[in-house]
């Protein structure tokens, strides 16, 4: 149409405006990476400012025709700031990248391939610091879990695991923490917790374990879970409390299995 000066106006303020939502976009997930993210933005957003301005000093200058390049303030803070932004831009997005990859793979290091949840090296790597008072850790094992994988296929003994990690997901808080640490041996860990409360979850997981059935060829799998408790009640570390879980555990399996016991608080359910 000939208003090669008004196109431009628009183009510029369009290139502006997208600017604008990216940095938007890396501002409002700063969480991830805080100083990276807010550089990014921040980048984002005066290269959005220097396109409008381009297309604000045509307009103001009456450039709704161009015979030539524009030439004016703005066009000479956008080389310099699209040089500069670009180049910023580019290395903080390759570090950004690079961070995302280190952290997807420590984050595959300590979850279990099989259920998703947290593996043993997630609950005790790292310095073995004493938990806070009303710490509560959970061991929970498949009772007969050998004669599933004997009778029905390793295939459908993981089907019944991954069964179980769903199970607790669902029977536990946000803030609690989940993990298979052996085969068919599975942990919680509860903060904030009391020997009441912890032994309430286990009994609704044992319950509704019990009442679960795994469908496969072979027939439907059925299966019950032992679990033991321990509360930290003092100075202990997560180690500690395990270790005291594990015996309690075993009080369960020795005791009949299908039920749940409180270390060195005799049966809780």
């Amino acid at each position: 149409m000939g208003y090669s000066g008004t196109g431009t106006i628009f183009a510029n303020i369009a290139i502006g405006m997208l600017l604008l939502l990216a940095a938007i976009q890396y501002w409002a997930a700063r969480a991830e990476s805080p100083l990276l993210m807010a550089a990014n933005a921040t980048l984002y957003l005066i290269a959005s400012a220097s396109f409008v301005a381009c297309g604000y000093a045509l307009a103001e200058q009456g450039q709704f025709v161009l015979t030539a390049r524009p030439s004016n303030w703005a066009e000479d803070v956008n080389s310099i700031v699209v040089i500069a932004g670009l180049t910023g831009i580019g290395t903080l997005s390759l570090t950004l990248n690079q961070a995302r990859i280190a952290n997807r793979h420590k984050s595959e290091a300590m979850t279990d391939a099989l259920t998703g949840l947290l593996n043993r090296r997630a609950l005790f790597d790292g310095p073995p610091g004493h938990v806070p008072v009303g710490t509560a850790v959970v061991a929970m094992d498949l009772d007969y879990f050998k004669t599933i994988n004997d009778r029905f296929g390793h295939d459908s003994g993981d089907r019944t695991l991954r069964a179980f990690a769903e199970i607790i997901t669902a029977n536990i808080r946000s803030d609690d923490l989940a993990a298979r640490i052996g085969g068919e041996e599975f942990c919680i860990v509860m903060l904030n917790s009391s020997p009441r409360a912890s032994a309430a979850v286990a009994e609704r997981i044992r319950a509704q374990i019990e009442a679960m059935s795994v469908p496969t060829a072979l027939g439907p799998i059925r299966t019950t879970v032992s679990g033991g408790i321990a509360c930290a009640t003092g100075s202990e570390t997560i180690q500690s409390l395990l270790i005291r879980a594990d015996e309690a555990l075993y009080e369960a399996k020795t005791s009949g299995r299908n039920r749940v016991k409180l270390s060195d608080f005799g049966l809780a359910a």
